[in-house]
């Protein structure tokens, strides 16, 4: 994923919401290297998840179910939450690691209109 797909998913949401960026979360599910293991280091998922938390100005959250608190470089930037609390209440998601938890969320669980799937799990 560019973060050119996530700034015009972005622009989508607060369009359609008439909320302001600062209003919006973002959830971006996995930040492992490679799907089902916890291995974060020289992880692009990592790095992307980075730039959002960077670049945007409301909340991120991430989820890793293979990670049990959120790594150093994104404490100050996002939140790690439960699959289950991103898909009731983000606004905004994005996946970027196509791990077997996700794979099994059925597309009934996932409501939010604005979605950057890079890995096809949710199309």
């Amino acid at each position: 994923m560019g973060i050119g797909s996530g700034k015009n998913a972005l622009a989508d949401c607060l369009t359609q919401t008439g909320k302001r960026a600062s209003e919006i979360t973002i959830a971006c599910f996995g930040l492992a290297f490679k799907p089902d293991i916890d291995d974060l280091r020289e992880s692009p998922a990592m790095h992307v998840a980075q730039l959002i938390a960077d670049w945007h100005s409301g909340v991120t959250w991430v989820v890793e179910p293979n990670i049990s608190a959120i790594p150093p470089v994104l404490k100050e930037q996002a939140t790690l939450v439960q699959p289950e609390q991103a898909l009731a209440e983000a606004d905004l998601l994005v996946m970027l690691v196509d791990h077997r938890d996700f794979r099994a969320i059925g597309a009934d669980q996932v409501t939010q209109p604005w979605i950057v799937d890079t890995k096809g799990v949710w199309r």
